[in-house]
């Protein structure tokens, strides 16, 4: 009797562990997303978002998507080839820890196709599987599936929630994309290859803390005047964008349900395109306008954590930005990066490069440190 009931204590444990792995709901992502139900697939646009599952028993991982509706950038990202949605896959060992195909990157390109990330794994070893989205919104990226050995297809979880105790929120300009932090000079040409929010300060701060992360940016967006607009203010400011799942479709029925995130802190990068050109906004008009998006963060999240950056862009209101969390005191930071960079940092387009999101993150850690005791 007592050795019946071992084994069935036994097989609960690997079927349990089975459902795990194999379950049909088994693809969590973090980062706003639309679940199309028709077509059994994850919707996704904003940058950063990633997707994350475990596999066992395999040798091969597959992965199905689409790239569909692409649509025109901002004047900032027009220039150049923004045609595809690249992921960045990172396969782990669950025994090991060390990175497989750390370096992988993925290109998905229009038509529903399937593409392989992974190849001569040990069956016997439990992974970890990782594609962080490493573009902003040049198109939009619909998810379908993985598929690993035995054809065992691993579908999305709508209901996917962050596990780990910390999470961290950052919206804001092209700094945030990481817009040309791959670009070796200031005179390479932007590309979608060159651009990576994963190796940008807000993912490499979320790492360091072992914590999710939220990402909403868009290159070009300011509070109340984008990058070139003619006028004073723009039609489609970034509270045009806030409140939407998709950066592409801003339509009620895409409309983001703050009750599924509920971040510990947030960093907010805005302000720099606003005074980029002329002409400028009024100084009241900018003021007022980003104290309703922090009224606005303040209704869903209530009285946490926000840390308000200030360059390294050239130009950037600083004074302004120094009012603004006089004025919303408590609770508010300041995080001054301006005049830290110089121009070997440069990322193409007058943006900067990993090496100086590296420096930025460094100063945000030492702010989030102080702030929560992380």
């Amino acid at each position: 009797m007592k050795q019946n009931f071992s084994k069935f204590i036994s097989f609960l444990f690997y079927f349990s562990l089975i459902l795990e792995v194999f379950g049909d709901s088994s693809v969590s992502i973090i980062g706003r997303f639309v679940f199309d139900s028709k077509e059994n697939c994850a919707i996704i646009d904003w940058p950063g978002v990633y997707l994350q599952f475990n596999v066992s028993s395999t040798q091969e991982i597959w992965v199905e998507f689409d790239d569909v509706q692409k649509f025109p950038q901002n004047k900032r990202s027009l220039e150049a080839d923004t045609t595809s949605n690249i992921f960045q896959i990172i396969i782990q060992s669950f025994n090991s820890k060390i990175n497989i195909t750390s370096e992988l990157k993925l290109i998905v390109n229009e038509g529903k196709t399937r593409y392989q990330i992974a190849s001569n794994l040990d069956p016997s070893q439990t992974y970890s599987v990782s594609l962080y989205k490493r573009t902003e919104a040049l198109s939009i990226a619909k998810f379908y599936r993985a598929i690993i050995d035995g054809g065992i297809n691993l579908y999305v979880n709508p209901e996917s929630k962050s596990l780990k105790n910390r999470k961290l929120e950052f919206i804001g300009d092209s700094v945030v994309a990481g817009y040309g932090d791959e670009c070796k000079s200031i005179d390479e040409p932007f590309s979608a290859e060159t651009e990576d929010v994963y190796l940008a300060y807000g993912p490499v701060v979320s790492r360091y803390f072992d914590a999710d992360y939220f990402i909403e940016a868009i290159s070009g967006i300011g509070v109340v005047r984008n990058y070139g607009d003619p006028n004073k203010t723009s039609a489609r400011p970034f509270g045009f964008y806030m409140n939407s799942s998709l950066r592409s479709n801003t339509s009620e029925q895409y409309s983001w349900d703050y009750s599924k995130w509920q971040p510990d802190a947030m960093v907010l990068h805005l302000g720099g395109n606003d005074y980029s050109t002329l002409p400028h906004p009024d100084d009241d008009v900018f003021i007022k306008g980003y104290r309703d998006l922090i009224s606005h963060y303040r209704y869903f999240y209530g009285d946490i954590p926000m840390f308000i950056t200030t360059g390294p862009m050239y130009g950037d209101p600083v004074k302004l930005i120094q009012e603004i969390i006089s004025l919303e005191q408590p609770n508010v930071y300041f995080v001054n990066w301006t005049n830290i960079l110089t121009p070997d940092l440069e990322g193409c387009q007058t943006q900067f490069n990993v090496e100086a999101h590296a420096i930025m993150s460094n100063i945000l850690i030492k702010s989030i440190q102080q702030v929560l005791g992380w």
